[in-house]
């Protein structure tokens, strides 16, 4: 009879041990709130699905985007990142721009290639790779070698 309570006992503290360093392990892989979700426009070939990157990892229509994530357009694909309220940027084949959001604003490096923000409750600043920063407003443009944000 005491060893069937010893028995159960430590099966219960197993089971609450393996509980807590499951949990442990989801929070402490959790890279921050999702700031967006991508829609891919193109299509790399016939049969193949249409796909950029995300953080490296091949990233297709739907996909949850967190701030800090670098999204690169191949040459022949286009993506759009929607923000919900804050605003839509659109990515122009063969860009990288890493992105830094909140639920407030939308800002981020551009390293390559151009974007136009689509619609945004504020400004998107855009840093470029001539180390300025560009305020790029709804319906404007910016390259990664733009000084000035341009029109469509």
């Amino acid at each position: 009879m005491k060893s069937n309570a010893l028995v159960q006992q430590a099966i219960t503290l197993s089971v609450m041990f393996a509980l807590v360093v499951t949990f442990s392990m989801v929070t402490l892989a959790n890279a921050g709130n999702a700031v967006g979700e991508l829609t891919v426009i193109g299509t790399s070939s016939p049969g193949d699905s249409s796909f950029v990157t995300v953080n490296g990892e091949a990233a297709k229509s739907g996909r949850t985007v967190f701030s800090s994530s670098t999204i690169t357009t191949p040459d022949d694909m286009q993506a759009i990142v929607s923000f919900g309220k804050v605003g839509r940027l659109q990515f122009a084949p063969g860009t990288t721009f890493t992105i830094a959001a909140n639920g407030n604003s939308i800002s981020g490096d551009l390293a390559k290639g151009s974007l136009t923000v689509l619609n945004a409750s504020q400004s998107v600043a855009v840093r470029t790779l001539t180390g300025e920063t560009l305020n790029v407003n709804a319906g404007e443009s910016a390259s990664a070698t733009s000084t000035a944000p341009a029109a469509p």
